[in-house]
């Protein structure tokens, strides 16, 4: 009977060192597991954080890149008006020459009518008729080319600096469309400004200017391409403590996949022409 107990003893220690043992095993195999897998986060993490550092690095240079196409948009947008402003003083400058000769012709005529003592007092009168119209016109000419040089100043500086200040929004929206008026008479296009007069606002003016040029430049680009004329129109509209700007051109207008990109940066239906795709995602960005 003894013998009997003490087998079936050992027998229950047996199934209970049995227990232990598949126990123990099943934790080293949890141990061992978890220190795997620990390697492995470990190792992944490491892994990670490279590849975090190059994308880091990569996305910092597009940040860059992008950073720098856009600056070379805006000073290409400065250079257009530049060129445009030339253009347009060309004009006057050219009137006032013409003027200024014809009335030293005039004047030299008048003084070799005196000096032979053969000057008459209807030549004289046909004399100040000339030097006035003259005057007049080169005023007129003179005066034309300083609003186009003041416009521009104002502007350039605006698009360069792009301090907050306050300005005459319809004014300052004419001012910028007089700056590019070289521009629209190149396509025909014609312009027009709705809406109120006289709206003081607290703005960065050099965003302005830099929205209407991109946007003026997409509308003769794309909008008047093959168009003989054209009209482009900019609304204001005030409301509560806001001005909305209303900008519309009467252009060929996109389709729905240009319309669902056109913010899109790169995105342009002139890449063999030279377009960068930045203007209007700049425009985009500005406002946002």
């Amino acid at each position: 009977l003894q013998l009997i107990k003490k087998n079936e003893q050992l027998a229950e220690g047996k199934v209970r060192i049995d227990q232990q043992s598949f126990y123990i095993t099943l934790l080293a195999g949890l141990i061992a597991t978890a220190v795997l897998v620990s390697v492995l986060i470990v190792w992944l993490f490491i892994k990670n954080k490279r590849t975090t550092r190059k994308l880091s690095q990569t996305l910092t240079n597009l940040k860059s890149m992008q950073d720098q196409l856009v600056q070379s948009e805006k000073l290409a947008s400065l250079g257009k008006l530049t060129a445009g402003v030339a253009h347009e003083i060309n004009t006057p400058l050219g009137i006032a020459v013409t003027s200024t000769s014809s009335a030293l012709e005039e004047t030299i005529s008048i003084r070799e009518s005196f000096d032979n003592n053969a000057i008459t007092r209807t030549a004289m009168s046909r004399y100040f008729d000339s030097m006035g119209q003259s005057a007049e016109l080169n005023m007129s000419s003179l005066n034309r080319v300083i609003e186009l040089l003041n416009n521009f100043k104002q502007v350039a500086a605006d698009q360069v600096v792009g301090e907050i200040r306050e300005i005459n929004c319809s004014d300052y929206i004419n001012e910028v469309m007089q700056t590019l008026s070289a521009e629209l008479k190149r396509y025909r296009v014609k312009y027009q400004y709705k809406g109120e007069e006289d709206i003081c606002i607290i703005t960065i003016p050099g965003a302005i200017a830099q929205i209407l040029t991109n946007l003026v430049t997409n509308s003769l680009k794309h909008g008047f391409e093959h168009v003989n004329s054209g009209n482009i129109s900019i609304k204001t509209i005030v409301e509560d403590e806001s001005v909305i700007i209303v900008y519309e051109d009467d252009g060929i207008g996109m389709n729905d996949d240009v319309l669902q990109n056109i913010f899109e940066p790169f995105f342009t239906t002139k890449r063999n022409h030279g377009g960068t795709g930045l203007g209007m995602n700049i425009v985009y960005n500005i406002i946002n």
